[in-house]
């Protein structure tokens, strides 16, 4: 089917609908047709911001198999939803595109085991030297039905090596075998590359401890590590020499001997992030859990910035969250809104680093991508009521959206000020915010949310007027004994006589009596005329006293009319 017929057109504009289902229904019938035009656009759904949509799309592109869409798919391995994962990992497998075995190989240390089944069937289906290393390296998985995908994908792996057929695939034609992207070298690389050559060279017992290392079994290399690793400033720079050229066994061996074994080591471990060499990368970043010295905070911000392998960004991510470094809070905020799997990590820092890390998640709370502010939002939350007034700044802000992030995170708080407060935003300029407090007050006890608003010091009589005025709009009165009698002003007069309760709902209650005395009035004078041309001078007066004032001391207030 050719891709510019009407039929197409049609879909490919439902893709854009408002409505989800929508949306769904029109990029499954896009992979549906033999058309290779269907690409870009199933491509483009894989970023919808709904789940479903997303996961209809990975399976859409594995049924039409194009390499294009590759990059694409390899970014969904990444997806915040966990149904989406395993299907992209199933289109990469369908697709055969050596491109994607580093993705995969990183999807088979992800936490999900569905994640990592799939990843390993598609790897299965990647004949590769590249895919069967990291295959090799997934045998021993904590569960078993992924331990028994990465067998049959060893076993498909080894019949395309034979000169076999490779189950349900065919052999990828030679002119799509690409060599592995070369990584950049970091800062940190030429720093320890220049170090290491002047450190170690004419140390004969450091040469003997090396050469040794060598030629040990696991066993042995990890104690003479860590006899290296206590000889400072030599015995570490041994240790890098090492890593230049190791095998997987010694880089782990070196690593968790350089862990925790001071600032400098610390500053080797991070340099290790940047290494040419995956398997090296990733037993530094797993060597990262050992570290505890706060000083190695500047150098795993720098790693978070510049690395680009995801597990790497991750752990990383994690070695700053256990630090709690506040120094770490821009990068993290970075990272954040990446929205990658380093997000959730850096999110956890934040959190971790508590009441500081409050002004940079509100930041986050502008991002237009919804997951980012949802990990924001859950950080926030998390953090609690701490420096809360940047979250009370958010109610006031330009955008809608962000408005009712912070309205969702008062409500999850549920403390009495963030109820106050949510009650208050009521009166907001936009339907979607009204909405979403108006369908959290429907479900609430009024007398709790009447008593909150009284209570609140914070409130002008106004301000508690109009969050009264919203709650009795919109709550459930019919068990309240407060709420049940009518409007604003019968239930504060009732209230004001009440000796049952603290002294701060009275208070509050006759201020809200005030500001309604206050507003009748300046009534009663407008429509009746009697102050003439100085009707603004009665109104700017009543404003002045904010409701503090009784009528009868604002006529006395007002300027005379003459």
């Amino acid at each position: 089917m050719a891709h510019n017929t009407p039929e197409f057109d049609h879909l490919v504009r439902r893709i854009h609908s408002s409505d989800r289902e929508e949306r769904a229904r029109a990029v499954e019938l896009l992979g549906l047709l033999d058309d290779r035009g269907a690409v870009e656009p199933l491509c483009t759904a894989l970023s919808d911001p709904d789940w479903n949509v997303r996961a209809v799309a990975a399976s859409a592109l594995s049924r039409v198999g194009d390499e294009r869409a590759v990059p694409a798919l390899c970014a969904a391995l990444a997806d915040h939803n966990w149904t989406v994962r395993p299907r992209a990992a199933a289109a990469l497998g369908s697709i055969r595109h050596p491109d994607a075995v580093y993705a995969l190989a990183h999807a088979l240390r992800n936490d999900m085991w569905l994640v990592r089944k799939a990843a390993a069937a598609a790897l299965g289906s990647i004949p590769c030297p590249e895919a069967a290393q990291a295959l090799s390296d997934a045998e021993n998985d904590p569960d078993a039905a992924v331990r028994e995908a990465v067998r049959s994908a060893l076993q498909a792996q080894g019949l395309a090596q034979r000169g076999g057929n490779v189950p349900s695939a065919a052999m990828p034609e030679p002119e799509l075998v690409y060599p592995p992207p070369k990584r950049r070298e970091t800062s940190f690389q030429r720093f320890l590359a220049n170090r290491v050559s002047s450190a170690v060279a004419g140390d004969p017992a450091l040469d003997l401890l090396v050469g040794r290392f060598r030629q040990a079994d696991a066993q042995a290399q990890a104690q003479i590590a860590s006899q290296l690793a206590q000889v400072v400033p030599d015995g570490i720079w041994a240790l890098c020499e090492i890593l230049l050229n190791c095998t997987e066994s010694q880089a782990r061996s070196v690593l968790r001997a350089l862990g925790n074994a001071g600032l400098l080591a610390a500053m080797a471990t991070c340099a290790a992030l940047g290494h040419d060499a995956r398997h090296v990368r990733h037993a530094a970043a797993d060597a990262l859990e050992l570290m505890t010295d706060q000083g190695a905070a500047v150098s795993l911000c720098l790693a978070l910035k510049e690395e680009d392998d995801p597990y790497v960004r991750s752990r990383t991510a994690f070695a700053l969250a256990r630090l709690g470094n506040a120094d770490s809070i821009p990068t993290l905020l970075e990272a954040l809104k990446t929205g990658d799997e380093a997000a959730s990590f850096a999110a956890h820092a934040l959190i971790k680093i508590g009441s500081e890390a409050v002004p940079a998640l509100c930041e986050a709370l502008h991002e237009r991508r919804v997951s980012v502010r949802e990990l924001a939002i859950d950080a926030l939350v998390k953090i609690g009521a701490t420096n809360i007034a940047h979250v009370h700044a958010a109610l006031q802000d330009d955008l809608a959206y962000v408005r009712i992030c912070a309205a969702d995170i008062l409500i999850r708080l549920n403390d009495e000020s963030s109820i106050a407060r949510v009650c208050c935003a009521y009166e907001d300029v936009s339907m979607s915010v009204r909405a979403t407090i108006g369908n959290y007050l429907a479900k609430q006890d009024a007398d709790r949310l009447i008593l909150a608003i009284l209570r609140e010091p914070a409130f002008t009589g106004a301000a508690r007027l109009n969050a009264l005025n919203g709650v009795l709009e919109r709550s459930n009165r019919r068990r309240s004994r407060l709420a049940r009698f009518g409007d604003a002003q019968r239930c504060c007069s009732r209230l004001t006589g009440r000796t049952d309760l603290d002294a701060s709902v009275a208070i509050g209650a006759r201020a809200v009596l005030a500001e309604l005395d206050r507003r009748s009035a300046g009534k009663t004078l407008l429509r009746a005329g009697s102050i003439g041309e100085d009707t603004d001078g009665l109104l700017r007066a009543a404003s002045a006293s904010d409701g503090d004032l009784p009528p009868d001391e604002l006529l006395r207030a007002a300027p005379d009319p003459g």
